[in-house]
């Protein structure tokens, strides 16, 4: 059983984290959502992008279920040959030529498949520069991308040097820094038992030197008085 025979045609819809509309609903707007991008295998069996504006998003309803639903987007492409895009070799830079078309009426293709980009007119607008557009990707909502993300993102110790063993002479220089890490370690371990054991004799000393002070002589002499009249009362 086919779909039913009344389509239903809407100005936005939302896919792939993208919010697409139709060029027609898109004028005069602050945002430009009409620009739409495929990847496919071309004649030549070498995978490709193409690129479109969206025309008219079309949506069938099959009647046995609800559920069971198809999205085409009606697209006009651009001229996928060197006639009509242009990839910078350098940076990868990707340029359409505005009024260069698709010779061939093949205009659906399902919403999942589709990317959403953004055309920008040339910075050089001089000479045929004017007739290009620059390709910008847009980037889906809710869309994180990992080439800045760090692969440890959490870790509760770090190592105190990083390196890379290349081959057996740098393997020697590596060693060698552990050697020094340790002994910085052993050093500042008997650096501080040095010290305690230094804080521990001065406080000696001091004690020393108090019991055979007068103070301290008179300190006890005058316990001693207290307590003998203690006992005499």
């Amino acid at each position: 059983m086919g779909p039913l025979r009344k389509a239903k045609s809407w100005p936005v819809y939302f896919v792939n984290g993208y919010k697409f509309h139709t060029s027609s609903w898109g004028e005069g707007q602050s945002t430009y959502n009409s620009g739409v991008c495929v990847t496919g295998v071309g004649q030549d069996d070498i995978t490709s992008e193409y690129y479109s504006i969206l025309k008219e998003i079309i949506e069938f309803e099959w009647p046995m279920t609800s559920f069971m639903k198809l999205v085409l987007f009606y697209c006009d492409w651009f001229d996928p040959s060197k006639h009509g895009i242009k990839v910078d070799s350098q940076f990868g830079i990707v340029e359409v030529r505005k009024r260069g078309r698709y010779s061939k009426f093949d205009p659906f293709i399902f919403s999942q498949t589709a990317t959403q980009v953004y055309y920008a007119s040339h910075p050089e607008r001089k000479g045929n520069k004017a007739d290009w557009w620059v390709v910008i990707k847009i980037k889906p909502r809710g869309a994180v991308y990992t080439r800045y993300n760090l692969e440890v993102a959490y870790q509760e110790e770090q190592s105190r040097f990083s390196a890379t063993i290349v081959n057996e002479n740098e393997r020697d220089i590596i060693e060698e820094g552990d050697e020094d890490i340790s002994n910085e370690e052993e050093e500042g371990d008997e650096e501080t038992s040095s010290e305690e054991a230094n804080d521990e004799e001065e406080e000696t000393n001091e004690d020393e030197d108090f019991l055979n002070s007068d103070d301290s002589a008179s300190h006890f002499h005058t316990q001693y008085e207290e307590e003998s009249e203690y006992e005499e009362d």
